[in-house]
């Protein structure tokens, strides 16, 4: 026995047997993200796709071209490799200044191809050619020969334009397929 502040108190009894479980608390906060692990092993090289479409040159031809009137191809279902070759002869009897500019045109509407149209034609190639000068003898002469090549897509129409000048004409236009 004890006593207390006057009071008295006895020994204390035996501990009692275990209650029930009480309900499940509520869930932490998350915990800190983990560092990165070390990278995987290189995977198996996958099989081999099937072969492409090559472009063989088929047989070419020579045909004849006017300027500002849009061609194609005869075969329209496969592009074409488009070489025009263009020749200029300029003649000074005295003094003068000559230029001449011819454009290749490319694209899918023959009218806009023709008139050099923005909207569906594209210029792919250009030649220039000048002369100025005052001729000391009698006269002068001068010539000049240029290419313009383009690969063509399927179906496209082509055209030669003048855009500046007289004196350069197409002097051959060589077309060949490809398949």
């Amino acid at each position: 026995m004890v006593i207390y502040k006057g009071r008295v108190y006895g020994m204390p009894g035996p501990t009692g047997s275990q209650g029930p479980t009480g309900p499940q608390g509520p869930t932490g906060p998350a915990g800190a993200t983990g560092a990165i692990g070390p990278a995987g092993a290189t995977g198996a090289t996958g099989s081999i796709g099937p072969q492409g479409v090559g472009l063989s040159p088929g047989t070419g031809i020579t045909t004849a071209v006017t300027l500002g009137t849009s061609f194609r191809a005869t075969d329209t279902t496969k592009p074409h490799f488009l070489s025009v070759m263009i020749d200029v002869a300029y003649s000074i009897t005295l003094a003068a200044t000559l230029a001449d500019v011819v454009e290749l045109w490319v694209g899918p509407v023959s009218v806009d191809v023709a008139s050099g149209n923005t909207a569906t034609a594209k210029r792919v190639a250009s030649f220039r050619s000048s002369l100025t000068g005052i001729a000391v003898s009698i006269g002068m002469g001068s010539g000049d020969r240029g290419q313009l090549t383009w690969l063509v897509p399927a179906g496209h129409y082509c055209a030669v334009r003048r855009t500046t000048g007289t004196t350069a004409t197409i002097s051959e236009v060589f077309m060949q397929p490809l398949t």
